[in-house]
């Protein structure tokens, strides 16, 4: 017997479960920009961030898409490095640069954002003529 949890019964402490997965699949599909946002909102940024890297790359950009000014920048941070790099090419400098100043603000329990994020950031803004 082992003490990991069986990945299609997970409990909020241990992710999200497959099921809040599957709705917001769903949603993305029908579009409900509102669903998608009520199921995401009380979540963890890491389970977000979860959530963003099980997605399809389509679904992904359909999520970024929906859910770009309001999505918590401490996810960002949370994202595997290849998926941040194609989530950050949807922002533009702007929302880039108030996304990087959010997370510089240091508060209790927050997670630095990696250096290579930022230096991803600022090419992408100088790629785009922005300074």
């Amino acid at each position: 017997m082992t003490d990991q949890p069986d990945p299609n019964q997970l409990s909020p402490e241990y992710g999200v479960s497959r099921d809040v997965f599957k709705s917001l699949q769903a949603a993305l599909v029908d579009n409900d920009e509102d669903l998608v946002r009520y199921i995401i909102n009380p979540l963890h940024p890491a389970d977000v961030a979860d959530i963003i890297e099980d997605l399809s790359s389509s679904e992904r950009s359909h999520f970024i898409e929906i859910v770009r000014g309001t999505l918590d920048p401490e996810v960002l941070a949370q994202l595997e490095d290849n998926v941040r790099e194609q989530v950050l090419e949807q922002f533009s400098a702007e929302e880039l640069v108030a996304a990087i100043a959010d997370l510089a603000r240091p508060y209790e329990g927050a997670v630095a954002i990696q250096p290579s994020s930022f230096v991803h950031a600022m090419r992408l803004m100088d790629a785009s003529g922005s300074q």
